[in-house]
């Protein structure tokens, strides 16, 4: 299994990635640079450093919405980690 450096979701591992039409994370990077009509993403590290600790943020709030017995919303969730990936993708040109 090929993952250049990327740790794998236990969901996935076991299957042949590459087979699955799931890019590398070179090949990721690369499009989504393409895409962006960019030569490279500098310090793409940082972004997704910044990306775990959004999606964390959030996992957090929404335990302590359960916690205080406040309806959890799944649509407000996937709309704040939709937010969450429209700040990162903004931050990352």
């Amino acid at each position: 299994m090929r993952c250049d450096n990327v740790m794998m979701i236990v969901a996935l591992s076991g299957y042949d990635i590459q087979s699955l039409n799931i890019p590398s994370l070179n090949e990721y990077i690369g499009h989504y640079a393409q895409l962006m009509s960019l030569k490279s993403i500098n310090n793409w590290n940082f972004y997704m450093a910044f990306v775990l600790f959004r999606v964390a943020a959030i996992a957090q709030g929404v335990y302590k919405r359960f916690t205080l017995g406040q309806p959890i919303s799944c649509l407000s969730v996937c709309l704040s980690v939709g937010q969450s990936v429209a700040v990162f993708m903004t931050l990352s040109v």
